[in-house]
């Protein structure tokens, strides 16, 4: 748990870099684009705080952490599915 969640933080620095190269250079299309690269951003320090927070948690508390890495899974995948529907 502690490998995997540290993964997962360092992908989240991966996105919160590639925002704010878009969001920096402008390279989002228009008004719309540039909202949807600044939720991802902001989801971006989210997830980094949130899998930095479990991953040193995971020394001690395993079975929880993993349980709460669980659950995150599951809020991703109806939050993605959500923002598929508003399309």
């Amino acid at each position: 748990m502690v490998l995997y969640n540290a993964v997962i933080a360092l992908q989240a620095i991966a996105w919160i870099l590639l925002g704010s190269a878009a969001l920096g250079s402008k390279l989002t299309r228009n008004e719309e684009s540039t909202a949807v690269m600044r939720a991802n951003t902001r989801n971006g320090y989210f997830a980094f705080v949130v899998y930095s927070t479990c991953a040193v948690a995971a020394f001690w508390i395993p079975q929880i952490v993993a349980a709460v890495t669980a659950a995150l899974w599951v809020f991703w995948l109806i939050y993605g599915i959500s923002i598929h529907k508003e399309r």
